[in-house]
Formats: structure tokens, C-alpha cells, sequence
């Protein structure tokens, strides 16, 4: 644990404010960090999420059926490409069997 100590409190890390969420993003470390981000609202760690209401059952709905859409379209355009390549695979091997025989 000596090593981990001593990385946390060596520069750069010791240089990192405690609130990532309250530091510049193009220059955390800096020290005199820009004043808007030193001000800025930061949720409490202990505080509790909303219950969810009418928009956040649309969102999961919404998300649901874009899932289900894409596992559809995903799973087709696979038996596609697995027909395509085997039908094109044996059209060019009797092509090249032309070619041996030339």
C-alpha cells in the first residue's frame, strides 16, 4: 500500500481538484481554474433518483423497440451476406476451374 499512497499524493494526481466535475476540462489541474466551473452545481453522492415518470417509461419503451429493430435488421442482413458469399463463392471457383483448365 506504500506505493499506492505515494502516487496519490505525488503530482500530477495531488494536483487534480477533489470534484473532477468542478475543474476546467481542457486543464483540470490548473489552480486558478476557470471561475464558472468552481461555482457549478454538483449532485450530491448520497442524493436519490427521481422516480421515474411518463417521459422516462417513453425513453425505455422507445429504446426497447430500437433494440428489438436492430437485433431484426442485424440477424437479416447476416443471412444475407452468408447466402450471398456462399452463392458467389461457388460461381468463382467454377470460374477458376475454367482458368486451370486453360
Amino acid at each position: 500500500m506504500p506505493l499506492q499512497t505515494e502516487v496519490l499524493h505525488t503530482p500530477p494526481i495531488s494536483q487534480l481538484p477533489k470534484n473532477i466535475l468542478k475543474a476546467p476540462p481542457v486543464d483540470p489541474a490548473s489552480a486558478d481554474g476557470d471561475q464558472r466551473y468552481k461555482g457549478m452545481l454538483v449532485p450530491k453522492q448520497s442524493g436519490k433518483l427521481k422516480v421515474p415518470d411518463e417521459e422516462d417509461r417513453y425513453f425505455t419503451e422507445t429504446d426497447a423497440a430500437a433494440k428489438e429493430f436492430e437485433q431484426l435488421v442485424g440477424g437479416g442482413i447476416e443471412k444475407i451476406v452468408r447466402r450471398l458469399v456462399k452463392r458467389y463463392s461457388g460461381i468463382l471457383s467454377l470460374d477458376f476451374t475454367d482458368y486451370r483448365t486453360v
